[in-house]
């Protein structure tokens, strides 16, 4: 929770706060990662709220889709900083 009493999505502290800061990152509307996963946009904000988790097998498609680690998303950690070394680093096109 920040001074105002509100969580604080950018530390991703839940499951829901990672996919939304991951999302924003790529600059996309939950509709987009939606088209992306083959899903509504409906599951993405329930997520992303906290009101549900996708199923197992959708993980994968979500850790690639936002180029993530399935650890990350799933354990998260306290500080961006140690959770941005978590991504995957972009490979150069050859």
């Amino acid at each position: 929770m920040n001074d105002r009493g509100e969580r604080d999505f950018r530390l991703g502290k839940t499951f829901g706060d990672r996919i939304r800061l991951l999302r924003s990152r790529k600059g996309w509307t939950q509709e987009e990662l939606a088209r992306k996963l083959l899903i509504s946009d409906k599951a993405v904000s329930k997520w992303e709220n906290d009101h549900g988790l996708p199923d197992v097998g959708y993980l994968v498609k979500i850790a690639d889709v936002l180029e993530a680690t399935l650890d990350y998303l799933l354990r998260g950690d306290p500080s961006l900083e140690e959770a941005e070394s978590l991504f995957r680093p972009e490979v150069p096109a050859e």
